[in-house]
């Protein structure tokens, strides 16, 4: 079988798909509701736990499976020509997603933005008892202060970031992708008022607990970031890592490993006026993915 979809949009307006809104809705509908109606929702709700409905088969299987990808072709196209988000003017997308003789491809999906645009390209098909799996991305100056207004109207975080991503990898499973990547990742990021508590993200949360530690300084403010990794079989590691603050400049290595799912990177600050006694200290990440920590490195605090 075969599945032609296409979708175009005059004008999308990215508040009117907001699930907190949504399901703020529906709790005060619940509210709403007399204890009647409340007592048939709590019955019917039992009477599934009791007899809970058997899932089909097809639904039991993994979306991107090989049997679910084989099952039928499939062509998607989605033109957003005017998105807004609020006030703010996002420009306009598309989105190509195609799905032939198993091989899904995003194909591209692009998103033009007044400041820059966004470019990604994606494939994942079974081959042999493998996936194979690739993605392009390609970010120009994109104003990120956009979407940290959409999660916190009020903040006044903005600034732009750009991308250059390539990833290749053969995998026996979804899981190892990354373990058994190679690629790059080139990464440029020009902040203002640069702060965690908007994006709750791994990467945002360890850019700004590495800033807070090489610049103490509470009137300190990160102007640049710029980081250039290389990947190969599972490791990334560092051509150019290097973060500029108020009064720091900082270079870095870096050693983040999928396979052991483990992070090590070692910032090395300099101050930017010579002062005659200077604190500025290197300072460690290592862990794991989940837990890493955030320190003075003890090996080459005496050099301070």
């Amino acid at each position: 079988p075969k599945v032609d979809v296409e979708l175009v949009s005059n004008q999308f307006r990215i508040e009117d798909f907001d699930v907190k809104q949504a399901e703020a809705a529906g709790d005060e509908k619940v509210d709403e509701q007399t204890d009647d109606q409340v007592e048939a929702r709590a019955e019917t709700a039992a009477k599934q736990q009791e007899s809970p409905a058997v899932p089909a088969a097809g639904e039991q299987r993994r979306l991107l499976s090989r049997e679910v990808l084989n099952k039928f072709d499939a062509d998607l196209s989605l033109e957003a020509r005017q998105v807004t988000s609020g006030k703010d003017e996002l420009g306009s997308g598309s989105l190509q997603l195609s799905l032939q003789d198993g091989r899904l491809a995003l194909s591209p999906l692009q998103i033009d933005t007044p400041g820059g645009g966004v470019n990604v390209d994606m494939s994942l098909l079974h081959r042999d008892g493998n996936i194979d799996f690739a993605v392009t991305a390609n970010i120009d100056h994109f104003d990120y202060g956009v979407l940290a207004r959409r999660v916190d109207p009020a903040t006044d975080m903005g600034g732009v970031m750009s991308l250059d991503v390539v990833v290749e990898s053969m995998a026996s499973e979804m899981a190892a992708i990354m373990a058994n990547a190679n690629g790059h990742f080139d990464f440029a990021l020009l902040p203002e008022n640069f702060s965690a508590e908007v994006f709750d993200m791994w990467a945002v949360n360890l850019i700004s607990a590495i800033a807070t530690e090489v610049d103490k300084d509470e009137a300190s403010e990160v102007n640049c970031i710029v980081v250039r990794l290389g990947l190969e079989a599972g490791l990334l590691t560092e051509k150019a890592v290097f973060m500029d603050t108020t009064q720091m400049s900082v270079a870095g290595k870096v050693d983040i490993d999928f396979t052991a799912q483990e992070i090590d990177i070692l910032m090395a600050p300099k101050a930017k006026r010579p002062e005659f006694f200077s604190l500025a200290t290197p300072v460690k990440v290592h862990g794991s993915f989940d837990d890493f920590g955030v320190g003075v490195s003890k090996v080459r605090a005496a050099r301070s």
